[in-house]
């Protein structure tokens, strides 16, 4: 052990996510980018994907059709939409809810997650993920 540079500290993090929740995208931005303004750590991440959707046709649904069911109707949802926006702009995230078209079955997103991890490519396919349904309205329960 070198006295003048001691040994990093190690820190073993696990995050529960939902692929399709606006605030874990927040919440994963947030943290990657507060774990890169801290080379004087050491840290394993371990990514826990979570549905809270977990009873979503496996083909999803009309997206207002969804928005009712969750949110009551759709102007609480644009109520919603437009403060997770506003965060969203000052974490360099640009939330455009009006192309997500369907609320998806992202129970095969959640596999590749998991598939990501062994091969520790799990931070990079996230935000992908995160990016193709906020940013694009993607579908990521498609396989394509």
């Amino acid at each position: 052990m070198n006295v003048l540079s001691p040994p990093k500290a190690r820190l073993s993090i696990e995050i529960v996510l939902d692929l399709v929740c606006p605030w874990c995208y927040l919440g994963v931005r947030r943290l990657m980018r507060t774990l890169r303004r801290r080379p004087d750590l050491m840290f394993e991440l371990t990514w826990r994907p979570f549905l809270l959707n977990p009873d979503m046709p496996r083909l999803g649904m009309a997206r207002p059709d969804y928005v009712v069911r969750k949110f009551g109707g759709e102007d609480r949802a644009k109520r919603l939409y437009a403060s997770i926006t506003e965060v969203g702009r000052a974490e360099g995230i640009a939330f455009r809810f009006d192309r997500i078209g369907r609320t998806q079955s992202y129970i095969d997103a959640n596999s590749l997650v998991r598939l990501a991890s062994r091969f520790r490519q799990t931070d990079a396919k996230v935000e992908v993920l995160f990016s193709a349904h906020f940013n694009d309205g993607q579908d990521i329960g498609e396989h394509g």
